[in-house]
C-alpha cells in the first residue's frame, strides 16, 4: 500500500470506531473530534452509507490482513440486526438509541 499505508490504517480504525461507539454499532452521519477526548456523534442518523465497508474490503484485499474483513463483517451484522425489515433495509433516525427504543416511538 505504499509508504502512506499507516495513514490508511489509522483512518480505517477511526471509521470503524464510528460504528463501534454507538449502542446500535452503526455510525452516525457526522462526528465531532475533541482535543484529547473521545469523538461524539454530531448528526445521529444513519442512511446506509457503504463507504466504510467498501474501504475495509479494499484494505483487506491489498494487505491480506483479515482484521479488516472482521470489521466489515461486524458492521454488516449491525445492519442486519438494526436496519433489516421485510422488504429490505432502512436507515435509522438515531444511532445513539437502542433499536428497541426506536421501534416503540
Amino acid at each position: 500500500m505504499g509508504d502512506r499505508s499507516h495513514y490508511v490504517m489509522h483512518l480505517a480504525w477511526t471509521c470503524y470506531n464510528f460504528y463501534q461507539a454507538t449502542p446500535t454499532k452503526l455510525a452516525g452521519e457526522n462526528y465531532i473530534f475533541h482535543v484529547r477526548q473521545d469523538m461524539t456523534v454530531s448528526t445521529s442518523w444513519n442512511i446506509l452509507r457503504p463507504e466504510t465497508v467498501e474501504s475495509l474490503m479494499y484494505i483487506w484485499h491489498f494487505t491480506g490482513n483479515t482484521t479488516y474483513l472482521d470489521w466489515g463483517w461486524n458492521i454488516f451484522q449491525a445492519f442486519e440486526k438494526n436496519s433489516l425489515i421485510e422488504l429490505g433495509y432502512v436507515g435509522l433516525k438515531d444511532v445513539t438509541m437502542s433499536i428497541q427504543v426506536q421501534k416503540t416511538t
